[in-house]
């Protein structure tokens, strides 16, 4: 994951909600075919958001409605796929939702120190679909703490973060907010500064370092704090993984 992206993860969980599907498929058109799960166990999670529902399986229909905020798992009955990914799923009687609106909901910060908003006018909703804005972050502040992380159902892609009480920050299209993982790895040599970017030495070892801020230095964009204020690395210069040198046999 390159470090351009507007979060940074450092850890990838597996697969949780990924589950193998007994189908009887039936036509329906030239791309689309619709399936009938015969695993009882096959469940849609919708991370207990407002999930919109569906007449048809392209999801072009909506029908106004949404699933009930209080539930988390609900059970499939049909699944609509184009070749081999799954495009929607039926929860019976042709009440279907969207695949791409599947949330599971990490509690805490995860792997994140923070949130880091350098910019004014980030958009926060009270859901993590990006339904329902209810207002923008405060420009004065930068660093927020994380709540809940909401992932897309079946990956580890994260969709939005909870700044507290259901203050929802959009990941995917949001141009504002950085997630700041809690460690980073930097080799040595690479230079240290002072938030006004005037070098103050290096990097000792080539290491995983605890972050302790993030800002935007003069000359450096988006930096990370790793031990007093004349101790920031750019971290376009770290990776929030081992570098292959690391690696042991």
């Amino acid at each position: 994951m390159k470090l351009k992206l507007k979060y940074l993860l450092l850890l990838a969980l597996p697969i949780i909600l990924g589950m193998t599907l007994s189908y009887n498929a039936t036509p329906v058109q030239a791309a689309l075919v619709i399936k009938d799960t015969t695993h009882e166990n096959s469940t849609f999670g919708s991370g207990n958001q407002p999930t919109p529902i569906y007449t048809d399986p392209e999801t072009t229909k909506p029908t106004g409605q949404a699933l009930d905020t209080h539930i988390e798992a609900w059970k499939i009955t049909r699944v609509a796929v184009n070749g081999d990914t799954a495009i929607a799923y039926d929860l019976g009687y042709n009440q279907w939702v969207a695949t791409r609106d599947g949330r599971y909901n990490i509690e805490g910060s995860w792997y994140f120190l923070e949130a880091f908003t350098p910019n004014a006018g980030t958009p926060i909703y009270s859901d993590s679909l990006g339904i329902h804005q209810i207002g923008t972050l405060d420009p004065t502040i930068k660093d927020w703490q994380i709540t809940q992380v909401a992932q897309l159902a079946g990956t580890d892609i994260i969709m939005a973060v909870d700044l507290g009480h259901n203050q929802w920050a959009l990941m995917q299209t949001n141009q504002y907010t950085y997630l700041i993982p809690e460690v980073f790895y930097f080799r040595a040599g690479t230079p240290t500064f002072d938030r006004d970017g005037h070098i103050t030495g290096q990097v000792a070892t080539t290491a995983a370092y605890q972050v302790f801020g993030a800002t935007m230095a003069a000359k450096y964009g988006l930096s990370l704090k790793l031990g007093s204020e004349t101790q920031w690395a750019k971290s376009a210069s770290g990776w929030p993984y081992p570098f292959p040198e690391m690696d042991t046999p």
